[in-house]
């Protein structure tokens, strides 16, 4: 049988300005500063170490004030990456699904769009793609509003209940013992930047709503374009602002502000290499080796791990490749578990924390057929396909068509870095057809990898699996 798997509290006075320049020996104990970190959390005092150190003129370690740029990733380093899905995913499903004044204008496109988030939110299983599409499809959803629009809009939908938690918002989800090293930070006379891949208008929005005080100027994110009201389609280059106009929203997507993206961006608009780079994802790891690598000051990067499953949406498996991933690349992981004596304060609670083990999709029964996955027209990578096995069976995977490859995965758990993550962190178990013995709750993924193919002649390839004879 397989079963189909396709993923404030306390208020600590976080909203303060950056302190004036006092010098290390000036600023409070540092330990008591990072009071809801675990006593002896290693990374809690490598960090209190380097920030008494590069703040210290008596020292070679000093780092002058106009270079103590600290860089943050937001989903999963600052706040609650998914719940059920990230907050910029849900706020777009919201926007053209469920909001009563967008709904009925919504294109063809971004309702095509929404439904793959809302079905992304029930299996948690993202279309390979998804990424460019939703970035393409918030530009298009958003377009023709103001940017201050925009941001309150983000800000207005950040103050909903956060659905996986008692007692917060989304806005208030963000990590306290993070907003405390923020603080630190700040208290130390760092700079202190978001560096997100979610665009910086929606970023703008939720830090609005939320308990950080970090400028609009120091938020950096994904870009769409903008344009004047009466412009329409000349060239920037071309057309003179006036009186009459405003600045809008031009429905354009530009840019994913991930992986490399991230230090292109650091070096356009803060024009100088950071010293500190914090982040919790395979997409952050150019900005921490940007950081670390020829850097003429001390620099440290750390990575969170998100192995709590209790207090939060945890992902064992993907904390422990962290874990792996910071040993061979020299970053500091930070776990959440063991690290941190709260996450979002003791008042809130993680609604399903009994039930991080159960599969939110029915049952997917073999009986006389066998199971039918169906490529996807036109696209390669066309998606992947999840089971959770429930008992130890010898399965057959047969392709109907020579120009299709299926790729079949087998997880100790589901896997949480999205679609487009999967070939590059597995090594699959089978490779066309064949046959596989597969233990109980064991995760099965399946990938579809299509050549020949195109929009105007789609693939009706299929994968049939059924019991091995």
């Amino acid at each position: 049988m397989l079963i189909v798997s396709t993923c404030y509290v306390l208020d600590l006075g976080y909203k303060q300005k950056p302190a004036e320049s006092k010098g290390a020996t000036t600023v409070a104990n540092s330990a008591d500063m990072l009071s809801l970190w675990s006593d002896d959390a290693a990374a809690k005092k490598e960090l209190i170490d380097y920030v008494k150190a590069v703040s210290n003129q008596g020292t070679s370690d000093y780092i002058p004030l106009e270079n103590r740029i600290a860089v943050f990733d937001l989903d999963g380093t600052l706040a609650c990456e998914t719940d059920p899905v990230y907050f910029d995913h849900c706020l777009l499903k919201y926007r053209v699904l469920d909001d009563p004044d967008y709904k009925d204008k919504a294109s063809d496109f971004e309702i095509e769009v929404a439904k793959e988030v809302a079905e992304y939110m029930e299996t948690g299983v993202s279309p390979s793609d998804m990424m460019t599409r939703h970035g393409k499809a918030v530009a298009s959803a958003f377009s023709g509003l103001t940017p201050e629009e925009f941001v309150n809009y983000a800000a207005e939908f950040a103050k909903t209940p956060a659905p996986g938690y008692n007692g917060m918002t989304r806005g208030e989800a963000f990590y306290k013992p993070m907003l405390e090293v923020v603080n630190l930070l700040e208290k130390y006379d760092f700079t202190v930047y978001i560096v997100s891949g979610t665009d910086r208008f929606i970023v703008r929005g939720l830090i609005t709503s939320s308990p950080l005080d970090i400028p609009a100027n120091q938020i950096i994110g994904s870009d769409d374009s903008l344009v004047a009201t009466d412009q329409g389609d000349t060239d920037g280059l071309e057309y003179v602002f006036d009186d009459d106009d405003q600045l809008v929203m031009g429905g354009e997507f530009l840019v994913k502000n991930l992986d490399m993206n991230k230090v292109t961006v650091i070096q356009q608009e803060i024009g100088k290499q950071p010293v500190l780079a914090f982040g919790n994802s395979g997409s952050d790891f150019s900005m921490a080796q940007y950081a670390l690598n020829n850097n003429p000051y001390p620099a440290k990067a750390f990575m969170l791990c998100c192995d709590d499953t209790v207090r939060e949406n945890g992902k064992p498996e993907k904390a422990e490749k962290m874990v792996a991933s910071c040993a061979e690349n020299g970053f500091t992981p930070i776990s959440m578990k063991n690290d941190w004596k709260t996450i979002y304060g003791d008042s809130v609670t993680r609604k399903e924390a009994d039930a991080d083990t159960q599969s939110n999709l029915p049952p997917l029964i073999i009986n006389s057929e066998p199971f039918v996955v169906t490529a996807k027209d036109g696209f390669e990578n066309a998606g992947v396909t999840g089971f959770v096995c429930d008992a130890t069976e010898t399965y057959s995977f047969t392709s109907s068509s020579e120009k299709t490859t299926w790729s079949v995965f087998v997880l100790d758990k589901e896997f949480e870095d999205g679609a487009r993550y999967l070939p590059q962190a597995e090594t699959p178990a089978l490779e066309g057809d064949g046959t596989l013995t597969i233990e109980e709750g064991k995760i099965i993924y399946i990938l579809c990898s299509e050549s020949g193919f195109t929009a105007d002649a789609p693939s009706s390839a299929t994968l049939s699996i059924n019991y091995a004879e």
